[in-house]
């Protein structure tokens, strides 16, 4: 059994009565191929390792047991490197940028925002200024630039989004909440309700 067939095969049945009967096939058609490839490579692209077939349930919405798919990752840099991955779907070979320190996507975006930035900030003044102030667009244009430092803070800290996404999802169950408060029933649950969100 190849490793594309044993991913076909899990995909079927991903239990662990499955995987307990089939895990010496995984050792020898699917991690074994893996650690000989790294090992072969390693001179050239450096020592990489093979991610474990267990699926971390606790904090996936997908609740099987295993993987379908079985990856290595060679790293180059802090959060920068080389991935291949072998599924029931085919082979997968990437390089790329997986994650990174806040200090490192500061100089990214120093390096790539930054200039796109300046551009689009220039653009934007150029478009205002052949618009009419009572515009709509140039209003909207207006309200960009008057906020500009708010609006371009990302560049100077990795910290922070680009957008402010993050921030909404977390306030949505107040705005939620407010609505729902208004049918609390009488006034004392009124006044209680809002009460957690706002310690």
């Amino acid at each position: 059994m190849a490793g594309f067939d044993f991913y076909e095969a899990l995909a079927v049945d991903n239990s662990k009565t499955w995987w307990t009967a089939h895990k010496d096939t995984y050792d020898v058609a699917v991690k074994q191929p893996f650690v000989d490839l790294l090992a072969e490579l390693e001179g050239e692209f450096g020592e990489g390792k093979v991610f474990r077939p267990y699926r971390d349930v606790r904090f996936s919405k997908e609740k099987t047991p295993y993987k379908d798919h079985q990856g290595a990752f060679v790293g180059v840099e802090d959060g920068m490197g080389w991935y291949v991955q072998v599924s029931a779907s085919g082979l997968m070979v990437a390089g790329g940028w997986y994650s990174s320190a806040p200090k490192q996507l500061a100089r990214y975006r120093d390096a790539v925002d930054s200039p796109l930035v300046v551009e689009l900030e220039k653009w934007l003044r150029q478009q205002h200024a052949k618009l009419s102030a009572s515009n709509q667009v140039a209003k909207a244009i207006a309200y960009s630039l008057n906020g500009w430092s708010g609006l371009t803070r990302f560049l100077d800290d990795g910290r922070l989004c680009m957008s402010n996404n993050a921030a909404e999802r977390a306030l949505r169950c107040v705005a939620v909440g407010r609505h729902n408060w208004t049918f609390a029933g009488d006034r004392t649950k009124a006044d209680g309700a809002p009460r957690p969100s706002t310690r």
